[in-house]
């Protein structure tokens, strides 16, 4: 089970994971003009993913790259901030008890990530923008508060000038609603019109969210690479692998109706 319960291996897996090379993603023409289009009239893209999958920060990383993004936005507490903002600067991790959680937002890769972007000239700024306890939103569920309350941090951090890439799972990035309410995706798109939203597929594979989950079984063209399916963005991911994922169990319980501690 690829659990890290220390800070002085997650501290070596960051190392490691900074040595991994870049990916080579594939973004198909009319993709490109419709990432091109959300980023100008918006200043955001949205990307949808399956928390705790070793490979997402390599995607992340291609697609900074290949678009030239000035802040990552990570669906993280906004309580870590300054310990990771700290790290950025110094490259010293120290322990916070939000690192722990175990759902796969955070791995060794994206810390890892987040240094290299820091360490660019000039620097890609992050913003953590999971308010973590969001206050009540009258007639909506605690589900739709918090993605009211993450869409309210990135609005008010994010200057629309600014080429910006929001990260969160698959299920807050829609722009329409959905079974367990209003998405954070529809809230950005009422106030940011224009935004586009990748979403991930996954071919056969797993992922590590609390525990080991199997991914996909589709059909996906080989390589890893954004295409328009039917007008919606998707991101092909072919072979999806268990992150290593910090997690110490006995500091959270986890509320299965939210999908997060």
């Amino acid at each position: 089970m690829p659990t890290v319960d220390s800070l002085a291996d997650l501290r070596r897996l960051i190392a490691e994971a900074g040595n991994a090379p870049p990916m080579n993603l594939r973004v198909d023409d009319d993709a490109k003009a419709v990432i091109d289009e959300s980023i100008s009239r918006s200043g955001l893209l949205l990307l949808g993913e399956v928390h705790g999958v070793k490979e997402t920060p390599q995607v992340v990383a291609a697609i900074v790259q290949l678009f030239g993004i000035e802040i990552l936005a990570l669906e993280w507490p906004e309580q870590l901030t300054e310990t990771i903002d700290l790290f950025r600067r110094t490259g010293h991790l120290h322990d916070h008890d939000l690192l722990w959680l175990g759902d796969g937002r955070l791995t060794p890769g994206h810390l890892a990530l987040l240094k290299q972007l820091a360490d660019r000239n000039p620097a890609v700024d992050w913003l953590a923008f999971d308010p973590w306890n969001p206050p009540d939103l009258p007639g909506e569920s605690s589900w739709t508060a918090r993605d009211h309350g993450m869409a309210r941090r990135i609005l008010g951090s994010v200057d629309p000038s600014r080429r910006s890439l929001v990260v969160a799972g698959n299920a807050h990035t829609p722009l329409t609603r959905m079974a367990y309410g209003a998405p954070m995706g529809q809230w950005l798109e009422k106030e940011r019109p224009g935004l586009s939203s990748v979403k991930a597929h996954y071919g056969p594979g797993a992922a590590f969210n609390f525990e080991r989950k199997e991914l996909g079984s589709r059909h996906l063209p080989p390589g890893y690479g954004i295409r328009l399916d039917n007008d919606v963005l998707v991101l092909d991911h072919p072979d999806p692998t268990e992150a290593d994922v910090p997690y110490k169990p006995d500091l959270f319980a986890v509320d299965e109706s939210l999908g997060r501690p």
